[in-house]
């Protein structure tokens, strides 16, 4: 880092930024890996607006956090809010490494799964993070409790969601959920 972007970068008040990127424990730099891949997600659009030429789609980062917000919003008493927020927010990292694998794609849910599967190794050293939120597990709808299936929910909200706002802006060419 050169010295002027370090100066740059205390005037921001980003010290603690500073001190976790030069940080020598395999701990520290694990984690700014790990950031950094997920980084990549507010890059990566969602592949079923990109085929059906939704102009400036959103991105899987994107969809993650407004899952995350659905959660916290939601008023049913019932359900665990902080592991459905949780779960939001993990269900797609894979997708950093493998890229949004959309039902148009035509790859089974095995070869999905299996691919994603990667992912699990790029949190070696970070497992006490990634124990209590990305192992949880994270395949949406594969467990039949009431979290479970509000979590499923919530994604088919969030796609709703984004195809009455692109209709609704004008922000699409041939937009069909069929």
């Amino acid at each position: 880092m050169t010295a002027t972007s370090q100066v740059s970068l205390r005037r921001l008040g980003f010290e603690s930024v500073m001190a976790a990127a030069s940080c020598a424990s395999a701990a520290g730099r694990n984690l700014l890996q790990f950031m950094k891949l997920l980084g990549q997600l507010k890059r990566t659009p969602r592949t079923g607006w990109v085929y059906r030429q939704v102009e400036k789609p959103e991105s899987v980062s994107d969809h993650m956090y407004r899952m995350a917000v659905i959660a916290m919003l939601t008023a049913d008493n019932k359900l665990n809010k902080d592991r459905c927020i949780r779960l939001a927010l993990v269900h797609d990292m894979a997708e950093s490494i493998v890229g949004d694998i959309a039902p148009a794609d035509n790859v089974s849910k095995e070869e999905k799964h299996r691919k994603e599967k990667v992912f699990d190794q790029v949190g070696s050293g970070l497992e006490a993070t990634l124990d209590s939120c990305y192992r949880l597990p994270v395949r949406l709808g594969h467990t039949l409790t009431h979290g479970g299936l509000f979590c499923l929910s919530n994604h088919c909200w969030e796609l709703f969601l984004d195809y009455i706002f692109f209709f609704s802006s004008g922000n699409y060419r041939n937009i069909s959920l069929g």
